[in-house]
């Protein structure tokens, strides 16, 4: 039994000292061992970490950017662009416009897709857009925001500039944001067991238990698995397929949950910008992924990235409730078959050009309607 204990023990501390050593190998190398995707994601949240002070929190609107701000947003290897923000002596969040003149022509509110994550104030689609038609409009986007906040940064903000015009951009990751904001969790989520709860204590302090909780497809950075890279325009550029296809998935109740949450939020900011006589306009967003699907069918088949059946549903929507709905994506299709790099190489946000074609597509089907 001695002995039987012994040679335990010596195994015990020779895979304690064997998993000691890949520790310190893996600090000493740095990132070099870890997985691109793995890098990408510590990257993202070690940038969102350095702006958490750049927020506050609003009794109704949740986490919202300061007013007041005049900084620099930097995401390494991505961009890196000045953000200035007032509250347009409105008394609530910072928005990337410093002077508003009222009445609007038009108001657009939105996620960071709307407020230009990556871009300068100048080459947003809005700011575009006021360009293209020299006409006010007013950009109320905030980061991170989903459908519920979205329709009362109108209610609260975009209703009292009395626009003519209301455009509401959607993306997919709204479903989710809509949820979680709504207190119901991110969608298939797994009750947490005792591995789980494992890595969360080792997880602070080793690199080791992130990459092995990372590779298992667990933990808080699990949306960056199912990486890929194809190189567009000369540049690396990394994609997601799977988080995408968890968001559009409508086969998942919670999702499913999230599409009503979205739909209602839109319908009331629908009916109260009609109400008021102003038009409103639901725009569908390209997704990178949609985008350069014929890239990527190889891997995955030739709708695992369809947008189509999701964006139906907000284009049965506008036909029920009586508004139009321009789906962004297929002026993407286009440019993306082309070659053209329409998003930035890593981060899933439009770059410059991504912006140029959305204020470009819009323009010309507002002057279509008459409505420019």
């Amino acid at each position: 039994m001695r002995a039987f204990l012994s040679r335990l023990g010596l195994i015990l501390f020779g895979l304690c000292f064997g998993l000691l050593l890949i520790e310190l190998l893996i600090r000493v190398l740095g990132g070099a061992l870890l997985p691109a995707n793995l890098r990408w994601a510590l990257t993202v949240r070690a940038a969102v970490a350095a702006q958490e002070a750049q927020y506050m929190q609003d009794d109704y609107l949740g986490r919202v950017l300061k007013p007041g701000l005049d900084v620099t947003h930097t995401l390494p290897g991505e961009f890196s662009y000045p953000l200035r923000t007032s509250d347009l002596g409105l008394g609530g969040p910072g928005f990337r416009e410093e002077t508003v003149q009222t009445p609007a022509f038009a108001v657009a509110v939105g996620d960071s897709f709307t407020f230009g994550l990556g871009v300068p104030a100048q080459e947003t689609w809005v700011q575009r857009l006021q360009e293209e038609l020299g006409r006010e409009i007013v950009n109320l986007g905030q980061p991170g925001f989903g459908p519920v906040r979205t329709a009362r940064v109108y209610e609260r903000f975009g209703s009292g500039m009395q626009p003519q015009l209301v455009l509401w951009l959607l993306v997919p990751n709204d479903l989710e944001d809509g949820l979680l904001f709504n207190g119901m969790g991110a969608p298939s989520t797994r009750t947490p067991d005792r591995l789980d709860r494992l890595f969360d204590l080792l997880r602070p302090f080793s690199r080791l238990a992130l990459i092995t909780e990372f590779s298992l497809g667990r933990g808080p950075l699990a949306w960056a698995g199912g990486y890929t890279t194809r190189s567009i325009a000369g540049q690396t550029v990394s994609f997601h397929p799977t988080l995408l296809a968890r968001q559009i998935n409508l086969a998942d109740p919670v999702i499913e949950t999230g599409w009503w949450i979205s739909r209602n939020a839109i319908a009331e900011t629908a009916a109260r910008a009609q109400a008021e006589g102003a038009h409103f306009l639901l725009l569908l967003a390209p997704v990178r992924e949609r985008t350069y699907m014929h890239l990527l069918s190889e891997d995955a088949g030739p709708t695992a990235f369809d947008t189509d059946p999701l964006y139906d549903r907000y284009r049965q929507l506008g036909e029920e409730l009586g508004f139009p709905v321009l789906d962004l994506t297929p002026a993407f299709v286009q440019r993306g078959q082309a070659g053209e790099l329409l998003f930035f190489p890593s981060d899933g946000h439009w770059n410059a050009q991504g912006h140029a074609l959305v204020a470009e597509t819009l323009a010309a089907y507002l002057r279509d309607r008459g409505w420019q």
